[in-house]
């Protein structure tokens, strides 16, 4: 696609977002909830806060807000549970939070973007071990 072809469909995309026309196509995937049993309470440490230093619905510029809440009470859930193996709780994570891109955006536009923040939160627990 060239630049201007790219251009357009970018303000193409923005401007069906701003008339609430689905940009993407069907949302295949589901929507990932909060468990029911996960208790909220900051004071009680990182595992008990969502995405701790990070945004629980971080913006995907224009195209509105996607809600990490469920992905990251998961992971939570399941360090606290005796993560012993961290790499298979983080993976759980990375997936729920594709998951929770690919039900807010479908394929449209957004989805490059929240893909990246995705990518983004996941590195940083990897790096840390949050």
């Amino acid at each position: 696609m060239n630049g201007k072809l790219r251009r357009f469909a970018v303000v193409l995309a923005v401007a069906a977002g701003g008339l609430g026309i689905s940009a993407g196509s069907a949302q295949a995937a589901s929507f990932v909830p909060i468990p029911g049993n996960y208790e909220y309470d900051p004071d009680r440490g990182a595992w008990h806060d969502y995405c701790t230093l990070s945004p629980d619905r971080p913006v995907v510029p224009p195209w509105g807000q996607v809600d990490f809440r469920g992905p990251c009470a998961n992971h939570d859930m399941c360090e606290e549970a005796g993560g012993a193996n961290t790499l298979r709780c983080d993976r759980l994570f990375f997936n729920l939070m594709h998951q929770q891109c690919e039900h807010t955006f479908g394929t449209g536009p957004a989805r490059g973007p929240c893909d990246f923040i995705t990518d983004t939160y996941y590195n940083a627990v990897r790096n840390t071990g949050n």
